[in-house]
């Protein structure tokens, strides 16, 4: 996870608004071209109802010499999406949320996208940006070639290696996750608060 790198997204001859008035993100896509469209269409239709325009789209260069039989056999198409709202001031970065969930939604309902596991929004956001996928730590640098550009700056970034641990790994369940990274305790904290909230009128009870 990185801050979104507008200066280099300019340099790639994306001609992006100004910050906070655009979102981005990387999607992994089916390698069949009239999925990929249909997608695509879904995409533009989404961002028009959330008041906004699919402005652009980038192929994401990447090094795939590095992957192994498995993770090569499983690699998607990935593209990186430019969403943007240059006529009015109201916040996106909300907008984009429910764009992203309303795209989902919308794929995962359709009759026309034949292999539903091929697409996954990797992130979409005025704020971020998440490169991930099968790699190792070490890989991820080296598979995708963004990260390694002088150009590319960031003032933080967190790498998260690790895979869903109940199921078979793949692109889409690699971390970090959208927002943070972390390992499930998140989880019991929140459990527990909720336990506590729901016994909060025995331990308020005068003795």
């Amino acid at each position: 996870m990185v801050q979104v790198p507008h200066e280099f997204i300019l340099l790639q001859g994306v001609p992006v608004p100004e910050k906070g008035r655009y979102g981005t993100g990387l999607v992994f896509l089916p390698h069949d071209k009239e999925q990929q469209q249909i997608i695509f269409d879904i995409m533009e239709r989404e961002a028009l109802r959330f008041g906004m325009k699919l402005m652009a789209v980038r192929d994401v260069p990447v090094n795939n010499e590095l992957l192994g039989e498995t993770a090569l056999a499983a690699e998607p198409v990935i593209k990186q999406v430019f969403v943007s709202d240059e006529e009015t001031t109201d916040p996106i970065e909300i907008r984009l949320y429910l764009m992203r969930k309303s795209v989902e939604r919308k794929i995962a309902e359709s009759s026309e996208i034949e292999n539903k596991k091929d697409f996954y929004v990797v992130s979409l956001s005025s704020r971020v940006m998440v490169y991930k996928g099968m790699l190792s730590s070490l890989q991820l640098r080296y598979y995708f070639p963004d990260l390694m550009n002088p150009r590319f700056t960031t003032a933080m970034a967190l790498v998260h290696s690790r895979f869903s641990t109940n199921t078979f790994p793949t692109w889409a369940l690699a971390q970090p996750f959208r927002m943070l990274g972390h390992n499930g305790e998140i989880n019991t904290i929140r459990g527990n608060r909720l336990w506590m909230k729901a016994r909060e009128s025995v331990l308020h009870t005068p003795v």
